[in-house]
């Protein structure tokens, strides 16, 4: 009778490791669409676009059909990725755009380089437009060496902070972080010597972080990824490297996370074998954990932005062997660096993807560059991936009448609880659940609880709110219900 039981007991645990080893496989989203923007030249994706506030998108990179050799290009699409209008905007030499923001009032703002204006070999190029793309202002500058703008932010005062770097010689490198006003009128230029600059954030405080490559600062014989933190004039008040001393290792983008720290993108490359890298920083800049993600190929980190739950997702390139072509490629984790899923697109050509967004309705939208696909040598490459949102349900919660918000973002389950409506004990905020099997969260109230347990069964997933004064009050509720309000 015991070793009957015995068996039973292993065989239930089975079937339940086998439901949530299941539940915990997530899909990568769909394809919802894919748009190429050129013509019978040359086109090369900046390392930035953005979904503009008419939930469309804006791009920036360079093009060769324009006054010179290059040119800044601009293009502008509806929510469904049709172009509305693009500018051109340069000389008759090389123009390249890397950045771009939308401004406060509905503009852009656009950073590159130039050797068609400035007194240097190369400067950067800083150019605000109204909202159709018109120049109402630009601005060069740097040394008489090559200035390269990568990186720009829209600061809190309304005025813009840019970084890059200057080649000094070869593989010699000064990174910069240059601040202007509203007009573009230059408030101060920082020079951080032995490295270059890629990515940049304002912080919390009003201060700076930005990333890229040091050698001078490394601890070996190759380069470092550098993470660069400054006050809000752009003094030094730190720097962090991270690497190995027989890897060469830059960060390609960087965000500050909710708890403060940053998470740095990149990667590590020994020899010709790149992977893809992901570091997680505390406040300090201290490293937390850091991931490489990759195989025999060339896997590169050009993009990250943090999810809901506080995971990330990071966009950027993937080949399946050393010297086979690229595809685009998006890999989204937990908060701790693990892999939930990733996503691979792209033809027999060179296509990589140079920047993700988290679109307004909770999907991703990729930007880059295709050989495989559209009119010339190299075109725009714009991805729109399928949203997760699927579910909504709004109701009043049986204690006080206050309305709760359950939806379904990303196979995770997001708990809205407007607390400045009533006491809570603690402060809860918007909590994020992974369901997998069961979970449970509970608002505390002064005078009761209420009780918010999600659970999936046969690949259904459910929820129950109940008062914890009157568990008889208890609705449960599927994903397959209509959404809507009670």
């Amino acid at each position: 009778m015991k070793k009957l039981l015995l068996i039973v007991l292993i065989a239930i645990a089975m079937l339940t490791l086998t439901f949530v080893q299941q539940a915990l496989s997530f899909e990568p989203p769909q394809v919802e669409w894919s748009k190429t923007y050129g013509g019978l030249g040359i086109e090369y994706a900046g390392d930035d676009f953005v979904q503009t506030c008419d939930g469309g998108y804006a791009m920036v990179g360079c093009t060769n059909f324009g006054s010179g050799n290059a040119d800044f290009w601009l293009v502008k699409t509806d929510r469904d990725g049709e172009v509305q209008w693009n500018k051109t905007y340069g000389g008759s030499g090389d123009d390249i755009a890397l950045s771009i923001v939308q401004t406060r009032e509905g503009g852009f703002a656009l950073a590159g380089y130039t050797n068609s204006f400035g007194a240097g070999d190369y400067q950067w190029w800083l150019i605000k437009t109204d909202a159709t793309g018109n120049i109402q202002w630009d601005i060069c500058g740097g040394t008489t060496y090559g200035d390269f703008a990568e990186d720009l932010v829209q600061t809190a005062d309304g005025g813009y902070a840019v970084t890059g770097y200057t080649q000094l010689a070869y593989e010699e490198y000064d990174a910069w972080l240059v601040k202007t006003d509203a007009n573009g009128i230059v408030q101060f230029r920082q020079t951080y010597g032995g490295g270059s600059s890629n990515s940049i954030v304002q912080t919390s405080d009003g201060g700076y972080a930005f990333t890229g490559a040091t050698f001078a600062y490394a601890s070996g014989t190759r380069d470092d990824v550098w993470l660069v933190r400054t006050d809000a004039n752009g003094d030094m008040l730190w720097n962090r490297t991270f690497g190995e001393p027989d890897k060469d290792d830059t960060g390609h983008d960087l965000i500050q996370t909710v708890d403060g720290g940053c998470a740095i993108t990149g990667e590590r490359d020994w020899f010709g074998a790149t992977d893809m890298w992901l570091i997680k920083t505390g406040v300090d800049g201290y490293e937390i954990w850091k991931k490489s993600y990759g195989g025999a190929g060339v896997e590169v980190g050009r993009s990250i932005v943090q999810t809901s739950d506080r995971g990330y997702a990071v966009a950027g390139q993937r080949s399946v062997a050393h010297g086979s072509p690229n595809d685009v490629w998006l890999v989204r984790t937990d908060s701790d660096g693990k892999v939930l899923w990733d996503f691979t697109y792209g033809g027999e050509q060179e296509d990589w993807a140079k920047c993700v967004v988290l679109t307004k309705d909770a999907g991703y939208a990729l930007f880059g560059s295709t050989n495989s696909f559209g009119a010339g040598t190299y075109d725009f490459y714009l991805i729109r991936l399928a949203s997760f949102v699927t579910w909504e349900h709004v109701f009043k919660d049986p204690c006080r009448g206050t309305v709760l918000k359950v939806s379904t973002d990303d196979h995770y389950f997001q708990f809205v609880a407007p607390e400045k409506e009533f006491p809570i004990k603690q402060d809860l905020g918007m909590h994020v659940k992974k369901c997998p099997f069961f979970t449970s969260i509970t608002i505390c109230y002064e005078d009761c609880d209420v009780k918010l347990s999600c659970y999936a069964l046969d690949e259904r997933f459910d929820f129950c709110v109940a008062c914890l004064r009157d568990m008889n009050a208890a609705k449960t509720y599927l994903l397959t219900d209509p959404p809507g309000t009670e």
